[in-house]
């Protein structure tokens, strides 16, 4: 019963529940999914309107997909070490819509990683 205690109340904000948001636009086309526990992104265009979606983790990396509506990337550490982040530091988070190098529509959180 005392090792349960100890395991709860010593819980460290990498095993936080998944964080979300959407672009900007009024009928989201793009939206990004975090999850600090294994430091995973997954980043989808929502809409067939011609544009990618596009996301920033200040400090660590970027992501363009550009892979048409309805699909995902996901970026975990094990695809490539830089999406591999600092435990327990807050990141500033960017989404937006991209088309021809034009960023619109964009959306920022700051999570803990």
């Amino acid at each position: 019963m005392i090792a349960a205690v100890l395991s709860v109340g010593l819980a460290s904000p990498a095993s936080a529940a998944s964080r979300s948001m959407e672009t900007d636009d009024d009928r989201p086309g793009g939206r990004l999914t975090f999850t600090a526990k294994g430091d995973i992104a997954e980043l989808c265009d929502r809409q067939p309107d011609g544009w990618g979606v596009a996301m920033r983790v200040h400090g660590a990396y970027t992501h363009t997909n550009n892979r048409g509506s309805g699909k995902c990337d996901t970026l975990r550490p094990t695809l490539n070490p830089k999406y591999d982040l600092e435990d327990e530091k807050r990141y500033k988070f960017d989404i937006c819509l991209v088309k021809n190098g034009r960023y619109e529509h964009c959306d920022e959180a700051y999570w803990v990683a």
